[in-house]
């Protein structure tokens, strides 16, 4: 089970939201397969406080693990929080704002079993609400085989009892944000640079997708790893989020690194390269043609069709991209990178202090 938030095509102030349980098994335990999709949010208990309370500490432990794994995906969520709803999600579900939240979670339910009471009570005022909210069932095997999973389906999906009234996924609108840092017990760096972009149907996409591994492949790399010395570094454009970010991971610099990242649209000015383009361009495209199992394909067409992303749209996309020009790239650049709209995140330790002062970033404890 997971919940996920797509961005809408259509207005850039919405996110498709859905919470997601999937399930999988052998065609002969095809009735307990189905009755387990629609028993497993009915029947789950909340009253386990003692299991309740080894969950919050395990999530505490993967959560502080997850910093130096993945400090610089932190430092982009964190970097990108106040420039778009999506962004926001990004940050309270699994950036800076989720380890805080997880890590004050596990110190108050320790400090305060009226504390773990609390909690397992808004879990069951979520199960009311997801219970109230309209479902659509993707089945996925052999032809022979469909229309029995689907009678299965049938008789267990009787109507849910919950007295919750439906709601549309709603999110706030994020409100400005200064530079931040997070504070946490790494012996390296990881920074990021987010600027606000454009959701995936805009005609800008394309060659924003195409700037980013152009960025990547033809300066960051170069920049950041080989003569910076980090372990890596690049450029993403994130539709969901609808935002430009760049990111160091594993580094022994910061502020040249930040630096580096400003000089990529002057370095982007001075080296418009066909080749380079080229292979950019074929970059996306292996992204986009990415393979997948037979099942995968079946699934990334029903969440496909969901989200809007019909194989019309996802064809137009793609010869957009082939057809991008280095022209259209260099355009795109300037009007997104503006390095005075930019928001900055960095994972970093407290020995670091007076460079954060330097660039303004306000500290914050991970």
């Amino acid at each position: 089970a997971y919940a996920v938030a797509r961005q809408s095509l259509t207005d850039t102030t919405a996110l498709n939201g859905r919470f997601v349980v999937t399930a999988k098994g052998l065609q002969r335990h095809r009735d307990g397969l189905a009755e387990n999709l629609f028993e497993v949010l009915r029947r789950v208990r909340f009253d386990e406080s003692a299991r309740l309370q080894d969950l919050i500490a395990q999530s505490r432990v993967d959560a502080d693990a997850s910093v130096t794994d993945r400090g610089h995906v932190l430092a982009m969520q964190g970097a990108a929080r106040g420039l778009s709803r999506g962004a926001w999600l990004d940050d309270v579900w699994e950036g800076p704002d989720s380890v805080i939240t997880v890590q004050r979670a596990d110190r108050d339910v320790q400090a305060d079993a009226a504390t773990l009471t609390r909690l397992a009570e808004s879990f069951e005022v979520l199960r009311e609400k997801i219970l109230a909210a309209p479902y659509r069932i993707a089945v996925v095997a052999e032809r022979q085989n469909i229309a029995d999973t689907s009678g299965a389906l049938a008789r267990f999906a009787t109507p849910a009892t919950s007295g919750a009234v439906f709601r549309a996924f709603e999110l706030p609108e994020p409100g400005a944000q200064a530079g931040l840092a997070w504070l946490a017990n790494t012996q390296v760096n990881f920074c990021a640079r987010a600027y606000r972009a454009v959701p995936e149907a805009h005609p800008d996409a394309p060659a924003l997708a195409v700037l980013a591994r152009y960025l990547s492949d033809g300066y960051l790399h170069p920049a950041i790893r080989e003569r910076g010395g980090a372990y890596g570094g690049g450029a993403q454009y994130d539709t969901d989020s609808m935002t430009f970010r760049f990111f160091s991971y594993r580094d022994p610099r910061l502020s040249e690194t930040l630096a580096d990242f400003d000089r990529a649209l002057p370095w982007l000015h001075d080296n418009g390269d066909a080749q380079r383009l080229e292979e950019s361009i074929l970059g996306v495209i292996r992204n986009l043609d990415n393979p997948r199992s037979p099942a995968g394909t079946a699934l990334r067409a029903f969440y496909d069709e969901l989200d809007q992303r019909t194989p019309a749209f996802r064809q137009a996309f793609r010869e957009s991209v082939l057809g991008t020009t280095i022209d259209q790239v260099c355009d795109v650049a300037a009007r997104y990178l503006d390095p005075r709209a930019a928001a900055t995140g960095v994972v970093t330790d407290a020995g670091h202090r007076a460079e954060l002062e330097v660039l303004e970033l306000e500290a914050v404890k991970l």
